[in-house]
Parts: structure tokens; C-alpha cells; sequence
């Protein structure tokens, strides 16, 4: 009987061996990601600087790039309100106005600002900005094809958008 008792409790001892550093494992990723949660925002929001200077450089790619990181880096509210403070609605607007910009940074902007737009504070920039006039210049001179008719459709959901907004 004591020889049985004693497997049990060696093999119980061998199971709780193998299981332990698992567990402690899985608590430190858990930890480990917790924390990440809490400062990702943080992070994003930081972040949002460096893609608002990409958008000033003279090379489509590199505009493209801080484009779309800006596009999302704005998943995060905070970010969002970061860029909103930063003045992402001016600098977006102003590619939309540039005569040299090619149709994918136009497409890239229209986009980013349509994200800029998803909250209230968003759209009061844009609206600050003059963005009813910009939009409109641009849909009265841009030429219909098929590389452009997303930023045109935006450039219409964003003037829609903007028009309860009046002049608050």
C-alpha cells in the first residue's frame, strides 16, 4: 500500500514539476500584456508626430507611408485626439491642394482624413481648417477615373459629414 501511495505522490509531484513553469509562464504574458494595453495608447499617440512629418516630404512613397501609419495609429482614440491636436486636419487638407500631388497621395489623404473625421472633434478640425472649401475645389477640378473614384466618393461622405456641422 505505502508503494502505491508513493508512485501517486511521485507521479503527482512529476505533473505539478511540468505544470508549474507553464503557469508561470502564462501569469508573466499575462502581466506582460496587461501592461502593454495600457501604454499602447500612449505610445500611438506619441507616435502620431512622426507620421504627420512624413507627410511633408517630397517623395509620394514616404507621404503614402505617413499616411497610412497615421490611418492606423487613429484605431486608438487617443491617437485620434492627438493627431486632431497636432493639426492633422491642415496638413492633410493642404496635400489635397498641392498641384504636383499625385493621385495615390491624394487617395491615401482623402482616406486618412475620412478617419480623422470619425469623431467629433475630427470634424470640428477639419470644418476649422476649411475643409468644405478645399473639398469642394477639389471635387470641381478632379478628374473621373477609376484610380480616383474612392477619394471622390470620400471627398462627397466628408462634405455630407461636414454640412450639419454649419457654423457651430
Amino acid at each position: 500500500m505505502s508503494t502505491a501511495a508513493e508512485e501517486d505522490a511521485a507521479a503527482t509531484a512529476a505533473v505539478h514539476d511540468t505544470l508549474r513553469p507553464k503557469i508561470l509562464r502564462f501569469f508573466a504574458l499575462f502581466m506582460i500584456c496587461g501592461a502593454g494595453i495600457n501604454v499602447l495608447p500612449s505610445v500611438a499617440a506619441a507616435s502620431v508626430g512622426n507620421c504627420l512629418s512624413l507627410m511633408e516630404a517630397q517623395e509620394s512613397f514616404i507621404v503614402k507611408a505617413g499616411c497610412s501609419r497615421l490611418q492606423l495609429l487613429m484605431r486608438l482614440e487617443a491617437a485620434r485626439q492627438r493627431a486632431v491636436q497636432q493639426g492633422a486636419a491642415r496638413k492633410l487638407l493642404r496635400l489635397l491642394q498641392a498641384p504636383t500631388a499625385d493621385e495615390g497621395v491624394l487617395d491615401y489623404a482623402m482616406a486618412t482624413l475620412e478617419q480623422l473625421a470619425g469623431c467629433e472633434e475630427g470634424l470640428v478640425s477639419i470644418r476649422d481648417e476649411g475643409g468644405q472649401a478645399v473639398l469642394e475645389s477639389y471635387l470641381a477640378g478632379v478628374q473621373r477615373s477609376p484610380t480616383t473614384e474612392d477619394a471622390i466618393y470620400r471627398a462627397q461622405q466628408l462634405l455630407a459629414a461636414l454640412a450639419p456641422l454649419g457654423d457651430i
